[in-house]
């Protein structure tokens, strides 16, 4: 759908069409940027929340909205805002602060230059479906949980579906409550 930033890897359609047709060209532009620049007025932002039942086999419910907020989350605006990092990047990232398992401190580090020490780069992707952590990193996370156990390279961690490990992402705020199972 286009929820990425404009920029030299934003969209291989949009600098196709901006190399034939000019810099000033937008209608190849990911969809955010057009929808933006029809309505200036509006807030740039856009809140999305995923949401499944009790079960797990189903979705149910969730939102996504584009210049306000679900009538649930209004609370969010108050939040501290995350920068984008590194400044300026073509994707949705800023700095991860810490990993708790349990309340255990997981050690984080980033591959990413210029990241400070003891902090990761964190890519906010609602398209992916798996995570993108080190092997230290998912290592530590894993081998956090009773009763988990690391089965091989082909087929890395096995935990038991039982098991409710309480783990908190840290931007500035805590994000809890993740099912890892």
């Amino acid at each position: 759908m286009g929820l990425g930033f404009n920029g030299t890897r934003a969209s291989n359609i949009d600098r196709k069409i901006r190399s034939t047709y000019g810099a000033t060209a937008t209608w190849g532009q990911p969809f955010l940027s057009n929808v933006f620049a029809q309505n200036t007025s509006s807030p740039n932002f856009i809140a999305i929340d995923l949401a499944r039942t009790d079960d797990l086999e189903d979705t149910s419910g969730g939102s996504f909205d584009i210049g306000e907020y679900d009538s649930r989350y209004v609370a969010i605006q108050k939040a501290p805002k995350l920068p984008q990092f590194p400044a300026g990047s073509d994707s949705w990232q800023t700095l991860l602060d810490g990993i708790k398992v349990d309340g255990k401190d997981i050690t984080i580090t980033s591959g990413v230059q210029g990241a400070p020490n003891g902090k990761a780069v964190a890519a906010l992707d609602t398209g992916t479906p798996t995570s993108a952590f080190t092997t230290k990193v998912v290592n530590q996370i894993y081998g956090s949980v009773t009763g988990a156990v690391y089965v091989s390279n082909d087929y890395g961690w096995v935990l038991p579906c039982n098991a409710t490990p309480d783990v908190e992402f840290s931007f500035g705020y805590v994000i809890s409550d993740l099912l890892l199972c």
